[in-house]
């Protein structure tokens, strides 16, 4: 019986580093755009709460 064939180095090297690396990279990218996109959502509502406030101080009833 012939014994099977050991990987290579450049499949050991892919299999066990890049691969992980590659996945920790994609996960690291996902979390950091999350967390830019929340805080950029809040920053952007509080500067619109802030314009509708001014925009309210400056209308007035009339007639009613």
């Amino acid at each position: 019986m012939t014994e099977p064939r050991r990987p290579s180095l450049r499949t050991r090297l892919l299999l066990d580093v890049l691969v992980p690396l590659m996945i920790t990279w994609v996960l690291g990218t996902a979390v950091t755009v999350g967390v830019a996109y929340f805080f950029t959502q809040r920053a952007f509502d509080k500067a619109m709460l802030h314009d509708a406030y001014l925009l309210s101080s400056r209308l007035s009833l009339k007639n009613g």
